[in-house]
């Protein structure tokens, strides 16, 4: 698990940007967040005993769009497009595709300012509409919750990257009925803050 990497990294960044920098003014209110994010993985399985091999690929494109309130409080919502690839031969069909598309949204907390770091913790809801083309995995998933804790290290004004830790819970995941999963993630990306002056 790549949790205590995560928090390692997040704790080095907030040390390296505390011991030399000035005072940051945080985001302040009326302030608009844009963040994309893109992911893709690749991963393999193998057990020789039996001869069985597998793989899958998933590819995840998210837009997040922020409005800050006030300084600490900020709604966001993000559009969610995903897709997944599993390559099961030997089994009937040889595997299956799923695409997801969704929207999220919720309430992003931005802590008080220090340096040139804003830590931030944030909760969101939500739903991915599944396409598949395996039998009786069309139902909606429900995202509840996707829960983040992660450090701003600003890099300008109207620009950061963004370390964080996320904890996502899906029902009905794939669009399977009565699957639920759990993923723990770690994440770097940006964010753009194009009304920041």
């Amino acid at each position: 698990m790549r949790l205590p990497l995560g928090f390692t990294l997040m704790l080095s960044a907030l040390l390296a940007a505390q011991a030399g920098s000035a005072s940051a003014q945080g985001l302040g209110a009326g302030i608009i967040e844009v963040s994309p994010s893109f992911l893709i993985s690749h991963a393999s399985s193998s057990q020789s005993s039996v001869g069985f091999n597998s793989s899958s690929t998933t590819v995840a494109l998210n837009t997040g769009v922020g409005y800050c309130f006030t300084r600490s409080f900020e709604v966001q919502g993000t559009i969610l497009i995903d897709h997944l690839s599993q390559d099961l031969p030997g089994t009937p069909g040889g595997g299956f595709d799923v695409t997801q598309a969704g929207l999220s949204g919720g309430v992003t907390y931005n802590f008080p300012a220090s340096g040139m770091t804003i830590p931030f913790a944030r909760a969101e809801l939500g739903f991915l509409v599944n396409s598949n083309d395996f039998v009786g995995g069309d139902e909606t998933s429900l995202i509840a919750p996707s829960l983040t804790l992660g450090l701003r290290v600003m890099t300008g004004r109207t620009a950061s990257v963004n370390l964080a830790v996320n904890y996502l819970h899906e029902g009905n995941a794939e669009g399977i009925p009565d699957l639920t999963q759990d993923q723990i993630a770690f994440a770097v990306g940006v964010s753009l803050f194009p009304n920041r002056r």
